[in-house]
């Protein structure tokens, strides 16, 4: 998923615009345009990505199945199961956050364009083992089936 904002260039009527700057221990602003000043524009591209894979193996522990007859068709049975599930997980986000701040400076006596880029990057991994219980009933056409699972 990416987000992307951005905020054009002014003309000489256009108000002030302001970037603000995260500095340790207090907040600021950068300037981004100002009439008669600068010129500038202020891009942000946001990225997110988010993947998981794994696996899990059933192993029976208990099984009962008690059978009867039923004249509507439907199998009067009862049967109850229960497994121990061992499995494995990997789950992976990565994140992404840049910044541009193009600007141009609309001073005589300074002229010249520069630009700005802050980029934040993030990475996490998780490998891990699941463990847990499957409870599965079944009785005639209703079934149910309660599961406690972890990680």
């Amino acid at each position: 998923m990416a987000i992307r904002f951005g905020e054009g260039r002014s003309s000489p009527s256009t108000p002030e615009t302001l970037r603000l700057v995260q500095i340790p221990a207090r907040e600021a602003a950068e300037l981004v345009s100002a009439p008669g000043l600068l010129s500038g524009d202020v891009s942000v591209d946001a990225d997110s990505k988010f993947d998981t894979a794994g696996f899990r193996v059933h192993i029976n522990l208990s099984c009962c199945l008690r059978c009867g007859c039923n004249p509507c068709g439907c199998p009067r049975s009862t049967e109850n199961r229960v497994d121990l599930l061992l499995g494995f997980r990997h789950a992976e986000l990565d994140e992404s956050l840049v910044i541009r701040g193009n600007l141009t400076s609309l001073e005589t006596a300074n002229p010249g364009n520069f630009g700005v880029v802050d980029r934040f990057d993030t990475q996490n991994e998780f490998h891990g083992s699941k463990i847990g219980i499957l409870w599965d009933m079944t009785h005639g056409c209703w079934s149910l089936k309660l599961l406690a699972n972890s990680a």
